[in-house]
């Protein structure tokens, strides 16, 4: 159920700040362990449970205008949670095999008539000789490629990670996985599951939307490989079906590639597919990063992606251009600064959005 108690973006120019502060305090309480940075709760033989924390803030610029020209104007900087979390992970070993679990909550606080707290993740499962089984709500095997160019993730780009399209943490899923010496072998099967928004997919000024909330099933495979040491491959197909005949199909191959102990670089290329029984539209998506360690402190990233739309997502297009550097404080303590522009066709304007902001690791 739903909840208007809820803590809004921080508009600067609004003094929110207290909101903020409330959820900060929170997940400092939640974590504190009188001065250590990695909490161990129980640790035996057979049994570890630990207790961990990410506190993910920054400060954003948003040069978006208001949607019409009653509404308020809002500042252009705003305070923003950028994916702060707390969980509870652990195992426990059965003769030959482990029986494990995780539990993580993240906050709201950037989205209206939502609850505060929810659960990213949580899932248990087994793993031994026959491989890995788990259940829960656990991350979809396309949202692994979204790390590709190592930023950190400022706002939205042409990658889409969404739970209605069954690509970013969809619940009640059923994952396998079996490792083959340098070959990994994942499939996931997505139960029956009433979702809180539309599925809908975008390029640019186009826009596709299905009429059902309710997805009947998904399922996905995916084959990640490591033929060379520095070198990652990835293949891999997610899709989900709903009601009312609407499906959503995203097939993607992605690499990852350790150039030297300075240089990383990594690009994928996609199709995403959604329709129903009156609308059809695909997109062709691609594209590159790199990330150069400047020092043992000091990383430069960049990345380009790129976005075209067909059949009755045709004439959609988008560009998007990230560029970034982190510096690393200490062992938990990593401070950023990100700038993404991204432009459109002809349709829709062009979007510039930059931040400074930190991480900070339990």
């Amino acid at each position: 159920m739903r909840t208007n108690n809820v803590l809004k973006p921080i508009d600067l120019s609004q003094s929110k700040l207290p909101s903020f502060a409330l959820f900060s305090s929170l997940l400092f309480s939640t974590t504190y362990t009188g001065g250590a940075s990695a909490t161990t709760l129980l640790k035996n033989e057979d049994t570890t449970v630990s207790l961990y924390a990410r506190l993910r803030v920054l400060l954003q610029y948003d040069n978006k205008e208001a949607k019409s020209s009653t509404a308020n104007t809002p500042s252009p900087w705003q305070l923003r949670d950028n994916g702060s979390r707390v969980g509870v992970k652990g195992h426990y070993k059965l003769d030959k095999t482990q029986v494990y679990g995780r539990i993580e909550l993240g906050t709201n606080i950037d989205k209206d008539n939502e609850p505060l707290i929810f659960a990213r993740k949580a899932y248990i499962g087994v793993k031994g000789r026959f491989g890995k089984l788990q259940y829960g709500k656990q991350n979809a095997l396309i949202k692994d490629a979204d790390d590709f160019d190592r930023s950190h993730r400022i706002g939205s780009t042409v990658h889409y990670t969404r739970n209605e399209l069954n690509t970013k943490r969809p619940e009640h899923t059923i994952e396998y996985q079996y490792q083959w010496q340098d070959l990994a072998i994942t499939s996931q099967l997505n139960l029956p599951r009433e979702l809180d928004e539309q599925p809908s997919f975008r390029v640019g000024s186009k826009r596709l939307k299905l009429a059902s909330k309710d997805m009947d099933v998904g399922f996905g495979m995916s084959a990640d490989y490591a033929p060379i040491k520095g070198i990652s491959l990835q293949l891999a197909t997610q899709t989900a079906e709903y009601d009312l005949e609407g499906e959503y199909q995203i097939n993607l191959a992605s690499v990852q590639w350790q150039l030297s102990k300075q240089l990383s670089a990594g690009g994928y290329i996609a199709r995403h597919q959604m329709s129903d029984e009156l609308q059809h539209g695909t997109s062709y998506n691609m594209a590159l990063g790199g990330r150069y360690k400047w020092h043992s402190k000091h990383r430069l990233y960049a990345s380009v992606e790129y976005a075209q739309g067909a059949d009755d997502l045709e004439g959609g297009k988008e560009l998007t251009y990230v560029i970034g550097n982190d510096f690393k404080i200490n062992k938990d303590l990593r401070i950023f600064a990100e700038m993404r522009q991204r432009t459109f066709d002809v349709d829709k304007d062009s979007e510039f959005r930059a931040a400074l902001g930190f991480t900070y690791r339990f």
